[in-house]
């Protein structure tokens, strides 16, 4: 994903007006729940083998575990080796050695070090971590670290466009103490259905989200996921624009309360089902688990937020 697409994602959200409640004309029915598509096998060396019963079980959500080796677990920063895909599902042709940042604003996967092992600087690139200071830049999608000696180095971010499971796998990454996942990413709606699978899905929920323009767009495309978010059976759309959400016998939007990044009300988002509202530190929009329960940015439990209201 370019940064000028993460703008127009950004800028979305920012147009959003909180809005009023459209009720469904009819009933969720089992019947709504459209069938996805068999997934073929993805390959990936990073990709934890035989990932253990407990945890398994512990975070049935995750398809894969991606294999970690932290370097600093109070700062949450290791390493991991894996291959990427692109977007026409094929793999890149290498093995990228890469820092993963479990940062609360921007977590990410994606710092290459592949010229530290080319120039045999592992070592020196691991004291450094260890003994200096991290830092996250969002603008630039880069890590700082800079060492004691003040001494700064940039370790550049990979192309966002390249996935670990093109999109077809929920892939998770452990917290250093194993008590949560980052789901650092999800089954994407143009990756997991057919395209008849797709437009009956957005004629089932034009009812929600007629408000938005250009009906769909925003919902079943490369920016929306399929999750059951409230473990109700039936599916959700989770979302930089516009997040779906299934409650009783009808879906909801999660509506964004303000009109541009500076509003009082930035980062606040509203949930009509419940009247209530969660407020995050907003710069990316990702999803963390504990196993029961979903997390908007690693604050605001989802899950709870999107059950049938009183």
């Amino acid at each position: 994903m370019s940064l000028n697409s993460l703008k127009i994602r950004r800028n979305a959200l920012w147009l959003l007006r909180l809005t009023a409640l459209v009720v469904v004309p009819y009933g969720l029915v089992k019947a709504d729940i459209v069938k996805i598509v068999t997934q073929p096998s993805i390959i990936n060396i990073g990709f934890v083998k035989e990932p253990s019963r407990e945890l398994k079980v512990n975070f049935p959500m995750c398809d894969v575990f991606l294999r970690v080796t932290w370097l600093d677990k109070e700062k949450k920063i290791g390493y991991t080796e894996y291959d990427l895909y692109k977007s026409d599902g094929s793999k890149d042709g290498m093995h990228n050695l890469a820092l993963i940042h479990l940062d609360s604003n921007w977590p990410s996967f994606r710092y290459n070090i592949e010229t530290w092992r080319d120039e045999n600087k592992l070592k020196k690139l691991s004291a450094l971590i260890i003994n200096g200071r991290i830092k996250t830049i969002i603008g630039e999608y880069n890590l700082i670290i800079n060492g004691e000696d003040g001494a700064s180095i940039t370790v550049p971010s990979t192309s966002l466009e390249l996935t670990l499971s093109n999109n077809k796998l929920n892939v998770c990454v452990p917290f250093p103490d194993g008590k949560r996942m980052w789901i650092a990413e999800e089954k994407r709606v143009d990756k997991v259905y057919e395209k008849q699978e797709i437009n009956k899905n957005m004629e089932k929920l034009k009812p929600w989200i007629s408000d938005v323009f250009p009906v769909g767009a925003y919902l079943l495309n490369s920016y929306s996921s399929v999750i059951d978010i409230n473990f109700d059976g039936v599916e959700d759309y989770f979302g930089a624009a516009i997040t779906v959400y299934s409650s009783g016998n009808r879906y909801y939007r999660m509506q964004p309360m303000w009109a541009h990044e500076y509003d009082d009300n930035y980062g606040e988002f509203y949930f009509p089902q419940i009247k209530n509202t969660c407020r995050i530190i907003f710069w990316s929009f990702y999803l963390t688990t504990d196993g029961k329960n979903y997390f908007l940015n690693n604050q605001c439990n989802l899950t709870k937020l999107t059950q049938k209201g009183e």
